[in-house]
């Protein structure tokens, strides 16, 4: 699930100073850090890959991302996108 990255109402002075890209200081802070977040995950997904094939890695995301890995991950779903993969019926 993807973030808004909406942020409540900024108690101190220096959250509240005005940037022109983001608009507060805090604003534009919680901005990059869900930027910089997703593109570390990507870089850890390719890594993943990269070590230890596609499968193998589509599996360990899947399994990290899921409530019920057994029954959500399993090898029917490999040219799909991990993160989306729904239960198939078949254990890995």
């Amino acid at each position: 699930m993807k973030g808004s990255g909406a942020v409540s109402e900024i108690d101190t002075s220096r959250g509240q100073v005005e940037n022109k890209n983001f608009g507060s200081n805090f604003e534009g802070a919680v901005t990059l850090a869900i930027k910089e977040s997703r593109r570390q995950w990507a870089d850890f997904q390719a890594d993943l890959a990269a070590a230890f094939g596609k499968q193998k890695a589509f599996l360990m995301i899947c399994a990290m991302t899921r409530d019920d890995p057994v029954n959500d991950c399993c090898s029917d779903h490999m040219d799909t996108d991990p993160l989306n993969c729904g239960a198939c019926g078949n254990k890995v």
